[in-house]
C-alpha cells in the first residue's frame, strides 16, 4: 500500500498565493523562483481602496511600488492650467506601477487613483532595498528586468518629446 502522502503528489506542494502569482507573472519578478517570489511577497502590504480613492498624489515622495490584485488604477498628472485630471493610463488587474520609487525618492510625477474598488499590493522602497541588500543575486534578478522597464518607458517618452526640447534631460538624470 502506498503512504498516504505519495498517494496525492501535489499535497507535497503548497499552492502559489494570489501575490505570489501576481508577481511571477510580472517581468520584474519573472525571473524569480519560488522561493525568491516568497521573500519578495513577505516584504508586500496588501491593502483595499474605494473608487475615487487617492493611492498617491503627485508631488508625494516615492516611498512604495504598487501591484493590482483586483481592479482598476487611473494614472492622472494634474496641472495648473486644467482644473481637470489628464488621465495617462489606466491600469488593471495583475499589472504594477510606481516602480520607479523602488529607486528613487523623488517626488511622484502623476497622481493615482483607484477607477474601481480595488486591492494593491505595495512593496515599500526601504524594505525592498533591505531585501537586496540581504540578498545581491536576488537583487540583480529584479534590477535587470526593472532597468529594461525603464529603458522602454524612455523610449517612448522620447517619440512624444520634441528633440529641440530634450537638450536639458541631463540634469534630470
Amino acid at each position: 500500500m502506498a503512504h498516504a502522502v505519495w498517494a496525492n503528489p501535489k499535497s507535497l506542494f503548497r499552492p502559489r498565493t494570489p501575490l505570489a502569482k501576481a508577481l511571477g507573472d510580472l517581468p520584474l519578478f519573472s525571473r524569480l523562483s519560488r522561493a525568491e517570489i516568497e521573500k519578495v511577497e513577505a516584504i508586500a502590504h496588501i491593502r483595499t481602496y474605494s473608487a475615487g480613492e487617492c493611492i498617491f498624489e503627485q508631488g508625494d515622495p516615492s516611498v512604495a511600488m504598487f501591484v493590482i490584485m483586483a481592479g482598476e488604477v487611473r494614472i492622472v498628472i494634474r496641472t495648473e492650467e486644467s482644473e481637470e485630471d489628464r488621465e495617462v493610463a489606466r491600469l488593471g488587474t495583475g499589472e504594477m506601477f510606481g516602480e520607479t520609487a523602488l529607486l528613487d525618492g523623488a517626488p511622484r510625477t502623476a497622481a493615482a487613483i483607484a477607477a474601481t474598488p480595488a486591492e494593491i499590493a505595495a512593496i515599500a522602497r526601504p524594505d525592498w532595498i533591505d531585501l537586496v541588500e540581504r540578498q545581491p543575486a536576488l537583487g540583480v534578478r529584479m534590477l535587470l528586468p526593472l532597468a529594461r522597464i525603464m529603458a522602454a518607458r524612455v523610449r517612448a517618452l522620447n517619440l512624444q518629446v520634441p528633440t529641440s526640447q530634450q537638450q536639458n534631460w541631463e540634469q534630470y538624470v
